[in-house]
């Protein structure tokens, strides 16, 4: 684990000076996946005390932008990224669920949480099926 981020992070070295913003996320991933690496062999050790040494985070990735396109059609200028590389806002959508075991999921979901898995017009319908009028 050491040995891979050491040469992320003699990548970054070379790096200084030049703003190479692919390459700066490809480490930035990488000093996340290092880190998330660590946490989870913690995990499986029972969180004993103390927690993992985590590598120091490059001083290169500090000011690293967004850089999603927006609207206006400029590059995103936020600096608080996640670990995917971009910011709150450019995170990306969920696309929704695909699989059918998901789709079945997703609708008793619904269900707990007070939808009914009906539309909206099957609310205002008393138990005959009649639409209920001006209530």
């Amino acid at each position: 684990m050491r040995v891979e981020f050491s040469v992320a992070w003699a990548r970054a070295r070379a790096l200084v000076g030049f703003d190479m913003t692919d390459d700066r996320k490809k480490l930035w991933r990488e000093h996340h996946e290092t880190c998330a690496a660590m946490h989870k062999a913690w995990e499986r050790r029972g969180f004993g005390f103390p927690g993992p040494k985590t590598p120091p985070f490059p001083d290169i990735l500090r000011g690293l932008a967004c850089g999603a396109k927006t609207r206006a059609g400029s590059p995103c200028k936020r600096t608080d990224l996640f670990r995917n590389g971009r910011c709150k806002f450019h995170g990306g959508l969920s696309t929704g669920p695909r699989s059918a075991a998901g789709k079945a999921r997703a609708r008793d979901n619904l269900k707990h949480q007070g939808g009914g898995g009906q539309s909206p017009l099957a609310t205002n319908r008393d138990k005959s099926g009649a639409a209920k009028c001006g209530t």
